[in-house]
Order: structure tokens, then C-alpha cells, then sequence
């Protein structure tokens, strides 16, 4: 792995004309399999451990018996190789500074409408509003959670409610704003 000098201008992606749009293949070698998990070197995992752990909570997700896609799959229909799958992940193992966004606190305080369960987003200036209200600071390598109030939502439905939403393919659900904005 070769860590970059600088990281590019969000307008300056692609790196290389061919790839997709926005993206930065390449910025940390031609033969890189974590991409911005780069941006987690051992260094920044011990700092953060030194220096961030609070409460000691932890938690892990496991990608056990799932047929995962590469990278090279979903851009290209090659099948022949395994490059940036999530295997490469594993390996390595994901440890980072967890952010916890409560925007479901956040826009009960603000009294902000948001319904899980139909097509809807929150968009990038919300999740400012969030982390300025929780007096936080990012940086570079955190990895964000965000509390969005889906769960409490769910819990709240009957079975019947439950199975109709289950039903819907593809399903309507809401979640990050898809845009520009938030890719930047």
C-alpha cells in the first residue's frame, strides 16, 4: 500500500478517465485492495485507540456466508477475477473511531418530519445540523453510524404492517441522500 501525497479535489475525480465517475482508483496504488480503508492506518488505529475510547462498547459485523460481489463485477461483468472484494476487508479487519449521528434525536428536538418506511433522504446539510448539535468533530478516518429512528419505527408496527412493508420489491425506504453533495 502506498499512502497518498494529498488527497484530490473532489473535482479532479476520476484519477484515470476510464473509471467510473467520482471515483479514486488508483490513489493508493494500481494493486490496492481497501481503498479508503487506507485512510485507517495502524498509526491512526492506535492513536485512536490511545486517545478515543470512552466507553469500551464495541461491536462487529460479520460477512460470513454471503455471496459478496468485487468491485471489478459490478463495473465491468468480469467474473474472472477477485479484486477489492470484501474479502480483502476481512483480512485486514475494520477498526476505526466510530461516530455516532442520533438524527433521530436531533430532528425530534427540531420537530423534523422523516418516514423510514417511504422514499425519502437526509440530506448533507441535516447531517451537518447533527454533528454541530452534538458539539462533534470529524476526522479524517472516522467512521460514521448513523441513528436515523428506523428501528424504533419498526417496532412500532403490527405483524400485519411488518409483512405488507416486507412485501414491497423493491423496497421504499429512506436513508442518505443520494447526490453530489454527499459523495463530496
Amino acid at each position: 500500500m502506498s499512502e497518498p501525497r494529498s488527497l484530490p479535489r473532489f473535482s479532479d475525480l476520476p484519477l484515470r478517465r476510464d473509471d467510473p465517475p467520482y471515483s479514486a482508483w488508483g490513489l493508493y496504488g494500481e494493486d490496492d485492495q481497501l481503498g479508503a480503508l487506507n485512510g485507517l492506518p495502524d498509526e491512526l488505529v492506535r492513536k485512536n485507540a490511545r486517545e478515543e475510547i470512552q466507553s469500551g462498547i464495541r461491536f462487529i459485523t460479520i460477512f460470513a456466508d454471503i455471496d459478496f460481489m468485487t468491485l471489478d463485477e459490478i463495473y465491468s461483468s468480469d467474473h474472472q477475477d477477485n479484486v477489492n472484494g470484501i474479502h480483502a476487508w476481512a483480512e485486514k479487519g475494520i477498526v476505526g473511531r466510530g461516530v455516532l449521528l442520533d438524527f433521530h434525536k436531533w430532528r425530534l428536538a427540531n420537530n423534523i418530519g422523516y418516514e423510514p418506511f417511504k422514499t425519502g433522504s437526509i440530506s448533507p446539510n441535516q447531517l451537518k445540523a447533527v454533528v454541530e448539535a452534538q458539539g462533534l468533530e470529524l476526522k479524517f478516518g472516522d467512521i460514521l453510524l448513523l441513528r436515523t429512528g428506523y428501528t424504533a419505527a419498526f417496532n412500532r408496527l403490527s405483524e400485519e404492517q411488518a409483512e405488507i412493508y416486507a412485501s414491497v420489491v423493491p423496497p421504499a425506504l429512506s436513508g442518505v441522500e443520494q447526490s453530489e453533495d454527499v459523495l463530496e
